[in-house]
């Protein structure tokens, strides 16, 4: 409001400015002491003086200042004002010019508003993401708005094209499922085993350069590739990556962009929330790890006969299928960390020469654990506090 109202009043006086002072002053000018600066006029020489029942002639500057006081909603005319009030002769040159000034100021005014209205905006702009505290503004949350962002959304030659009929697929057949049921107390039994060995799974970042077996990569991503997904859809792409140079140079693309998230983008809360985890921009296992597993998710489908389709639900499905990958990869004794590169997505897509459609949703070093590795001693939640019987 504060900043409306003084932009009103800006744009109220440029106006008055521009249709009556300019005009007066361009147009009929004044002798010392005349009414533009407040004092009483000289008298009028011989002749000077316009009668009272006579109007001033159309090209006067007097005619000019009245009509731009009307338009910009002063004083009725009056042309008894004028009578001996030490007006000289007009230019015959500027009162034109001054005339047209007059009928453009509405025109003036609009495109000075359109001009203050988009600095306004900018300047919000600018200041919207960070405080100079370091804390975020209301309402924005960079690990929602500005996480996993990606160029993907802006539209391509390579989005170009139909999108497939969903009823294509109207015949798919369906078959019997008998999956092995097993008693009560063994199905208790491998559910006790089954969460012992989650609850010893931890993100780890100290990471041994020993080599994992390729085939054990290829199962574990195979059974990543087993969740549910919108509509049997599969909207996802595993990028494995062994090779040293390439490991190497995501490391420099993830690690210039962290820095940036630490000191600007994440706040100061954030920050100090991660500084017991002692984790920083530094991420020297990119390097270390013999391997990379890359998660993309596809935003839609892109078919031989190159239409697209539509992948329903695509970033929920592909993060279920990331929480396989890690139960995967901790059922064969290998151990990673969860990182979600903040702004990395859209170089990394392109280095490794992925599609359009194709986001980056999750990034995971993988291998061995480290010999001298240490975790936070973080204890989880008991099952009271994170299930609701009904």
């Amino acid at each position: 409001m504060i900043h409306s109202s003084r932009t009103s009043l800006f744009l109220s006086s440029l106006r008055s400015y521009l249709t009556v002072t300019l005009p007066c002053f361009f147009c009929t000018g004044s002798t010392s002491g005349g009414a533009l600066r407040g004092a009483e006029p000289t008298q009028p020489t011989p002749g000077a003086g316009w009668k009272k029942t006579r109007p001033p002639a159309v090209g006067s500057g007097a005619l000019v200042s009245v009509l731009a006081a009307d338009m910009a909603g002063g004083r009725a005319a009056d042309w008894t004002g004028w009578r001996g009030g030490g007006v000289k002769q007009p230019s015959p040159l500027l009162c034109p010019v001054m005339a047209v000034l007059s009928v453009l100021t509405p025109f003036l005014a609009l495109v000075l508003c359109m001009v203050t209205g988009y600095l306004v905006l900018r300047s919000r702009r600018q200041h919207k993401v960070i405080d100079p505290g370091g804390a975020t503004k209301a309402g924005f949350k960079p690990w929602v708005d500005q996480d996993l962002q990606d160029d993907s959304e802006v539209p391509t030659q390579e989005d170009e094209g139909e999108w497939v009929d969903s009823t294509e697929d109207d015949d798919l057949q369906h078959v019997p499922y008998s999956p092995e049921r097993h008693p009560e107390e063994r199905m208790l039994q491998r559910s006790q085993d089954f969460y012992a060995l989650m609850n010893q799974r931890r993100s780890l970042r100290f990471i041994s350069p020993e080599p994992v077996p390729r085939e054990v990569i290829d199962n574990v991503v195979r059974t990543a590739g087993t969740a549910p997904s919108g509509a049997h859809t599969e909207p996802w792409t595993f990028v494995v990556v062994f090779d040293v140079d390439t490991k190497h140079r995501i490391r420099l693309i993830v690690e210039e962009e962290e820095e940036v998230n630490y000191r600007q983008r994440m706040g100061d809360k954030w920050v100090n929330d991660l500084a017991k985890l002692r984790t920083n921009w530094i991420k020297e296992y990119l390097d270390v790890a013999p391997c990379l597993i890359l998660i993309f998710k596809q935003t839609y489908g892109v078919l031989p006969n190159k239409k697209k389709k539509t992948h329903y639900y695509n970033e929920i499905s592909v993060s279920i299928a990331c929480g396989i990958l890690l139960a995967a990869l901790q059922n064969v004794g290998l151990v990673t960390v969860t990182s979600t590169p903040l702004n990395c997505g859209p170089k990394l897509r392109l280095l490794l020469k992925r599609p359009a459609n194709e986001k980056l949703l999750m990034l995971l070093p993988v291998g061995y654990p480290a010999k001298d590795a240490t975790v936070p001693d973080l204890t989880r939640k008991p099952l009271e506090d994170i299930m609701v019987h009904i």
